[in-house]
């Protein structure tokens, strides 16, 4: 159902096609369901296994998903509506760290402090001091990201991370590049070096952008403190 998919998203699809194929099912993954009403059949799921007359309809999720998706429950109730059909949610084992924040990054709420800080020294005209406490919020917020979606961070630079990142599909090109940038300003002041061009326009383009970040990512971030509700018919945890 999500366009690009975590390295343990296809672990587990892959290991559940090896089940289901064992069990003489055939298999396919992001088909289409035409037998579902119009405004459903845009829907692809992660995958269909069909065997005789009877059809199981798989998701793979996380909780972060699971608490994000609003569609889930209308998609399951439809679809177990269907003769010899069934709609089967398998919830991937959270990791210790993704259950909360982990306690040596920034939590939201000292993001949130600090974006204030940077404003307040955009003001003053403090540009160098504005753009390294940004980068400290972005960093703070690729890390809690990283362990939300499972990647190791013990050999990840910034630069590999944000590599890595753009490959899952977590980060856009646009941004991406963005960030790069800023990383290459933010290497030169840690250094003791200026930065010639970082004026106040130069500032606000990156802390709008870097801005919109940083407000998707402390959604991501909060909602891992939230429970899933357990709506479904299926839900088998992994």
């Amino acid at each position: 159902m999500t366009g690009s998919l975590s390295l343990e998203h296809k672990k587990m699809l892959s290991k559940l096609a090896t089940e289901y194929q064992s069990d003489g099912y055939e298999v396919e993954f992001n088909a289409s369901l035409p037998q579902l009403p119009k405004k459903l059949q845009k829907f692809r799921p992660d995958m269909v296994a069909r065997r005789g007359d009877e059809t199981v309809i798989l998701e793979v999720k996380s909780y972060v998903e699971m608490s994000n998706d609003k569609q889930m429950a209308q998609l399951a109730k439809t679809i177990n509506e269907i003769p010899g059909w069934r709609f089967e949610v398998v919830i991937l084992k959270p990791k210790k760290e993704q259950l909360g924040t982990n306690p040596e990054l920034l939590r939201v709420s000292d993001i949130t402090n600090r974006t204030l800080i940077a404003h307040k020294l955009i003001n003053r005209k403090e540009y160098d001091l504005a753009l390294l406490v940004i980068w400290v919020n972005v960093e703070a917020l690729l890390r809690n990201l990283a362990i939300i979606e499972g990647f190791k961070l013990e050999h990840h630079s910034t630069e590999s991370l944000l590599k890595q990142m753009l490959s899952y599909g977590l980060l856009t090109k646009s941004v991406y590049q963005l960030c790069s940038k800023v990383m290459k300003y933010r290497n030169k002041l840690v250094h003791g070096y200026k930065v010639s061009n970082l004026d106040k326009s130069q500032l606000d383009i990156i802390e709008k952008s870097i801005g919109g970040l940083v407000r998707a990512f402390q959604g991501r971030l909060k909602s891992t403190e939230r429970k899933p509700k357990r709506a479904l018919s299926t839900i088998r945890r992994k």
